[in-house]
């Protein structure tokens, strides 16, 4: 981690450690807006991580940026930071990107998706398309295959509230003749599904670092037969296991934000999105029986990472799905050229 990374990765550290809480968080499932939160992040400027410093930004690639997400995200922040970073990094790949997309308040909402489902015609766009965050977004970028990225106002837009079992909105927006401000460029092995999915995978590892954390503090401090639950084997073997996917789990989210950009980002992608959501579903698992009885009551706080998980790892592609399209790409490859490029060696 450079300089700037670990300075950025304190303040996230900082600033959503004091204003996540989690009555705050209870208040976002409810369907409220945390308006105080969103504002804090807008003024921190964390969103820029990505945009080039001459556009004031803080210039650093995925990789660098990486330790900057993981320590918001461990938060659980109930508002759309990811979805914010991503948007702002494609969105200055636009020269002049301020003027050409209009005035827009510093603290508006973006989030993005697909345009399959959406009727193109001209400078407006119809149809139904599923946001996250949509309710609360001014704008949305929408993957084309086609066109790339299209930056659509989403004033007017009727919403159809729903969210994911974590309380999340997911709602899915009907469009009528939405304007298309801007087109943005897409870069290698881009779309809206290797976007999202790397979204959720750096997601899942900071609720995965969290879950850690909580296991090894509670088998640490709940004593039971005269002593802490951490000293008995078989609790050790659950939290050592918890460790190793976290672990494995890093190590492929590393690899897709290094990847960012390049022409095997998609498969980076999933191969991070396989590895994570797998984790997701046995961390979660662990982590339940660690904690035993407590951790399935509302009043724990472990059920707050173990919802995100538990629906994070479905979204934007899940392990069988990427799997399945990992297997595919290799199958079309050939073996003797798939081993060629997997190691780099041929022959």
């Amino acid at each position: 981690m450079n300089d700037m990374a670990e300075m950025l990765a304190d303040s996230a550290e900082r600033l959503f450690g004091a204003e996540v809480s989690r009555n705050l968080q209870e208040a976002a499932e409810a369907g409220g807006w945390q308006a105080g939160l969103w504002q804090a992040v807008s003024d921190s400027g964390l969103q820029n991580l990505l945009v080039p410093e001459e556009a004031g930004g803080a210039g650093l690639a995925w990789a660098e940026a990486m330790p900057v997400l993981l320590a918001a995200q461990r938060h659980l922040p109930p508002v759309p930071f990811l979805e914010g970073v991503a948007c702002a990094w494609m969105l200055h790949r636009v020269p002049d990107s301020r003027s050409a997309f209009g005035a827009v308040p510093a603290d508006a909402v973006w989030t993005l998706g697909d345009a399959g489902g959406l009727a193109v015609l001209g400078d407006g766009c119809s149809g139904n398309v599923s946001l996250p965050w949509g309710r609360h977004a001014a704008r949305a970028l929408l993957w084309s295959e086609d066109a790339g990225w299209l930056l659509v106002d989403l004033a007017g837009a009727s919403v159809d509230v729903r969210a994911n079992i974590a309380g999340e909105p997911r709602d899915v927006l009907g469009l009528r003749e939405a304007r298309i401000l801007a087109r943005v460029p897409g870069l290698p092995g881009e779309s809206a599904q290797v976007v999202g999915a790397q979204l959720r995978a750096i997601a899942i590892q900071a609720a995965l670092e969290r879950v850690l954390d909580q296991c090894v503090t509670y088998a640490n401090e709940r004593v039971q037969f005269g002593r802490p639950i951490g000293r008995f084997q078989a609790i050790q073997h659950l939290v050592a296991q918890v460790a190793n996917h976290v672990v494995a789990s890093r190590m492929a989210v590393a690899q897709a934000c290094e990847a960012a950009g390049t022409a095997v980002w998609d498969e980076a992608v999933a191969v991070a999105k396989v590895t994570a959501s797998r984790a997701a579903g046995e961390v979660a698992a662990m982590a339940h029986q660690v904690h035993g009885a407590m951790g399935f009551t509302y009043e724990h706080s472990l059920h707050f990472a173990t919802r995100r998980l538990w629906s994070w790892r479905a979204e934007c592609g899940g392990e069988a799905q990427w799997a399945r399209w990992l297997g595919e790409r290799a199958i079309l490859r050939g073996g003797a050229a798939h081993w060629e490029h997997l190691t780099g060696v041929s022959g």
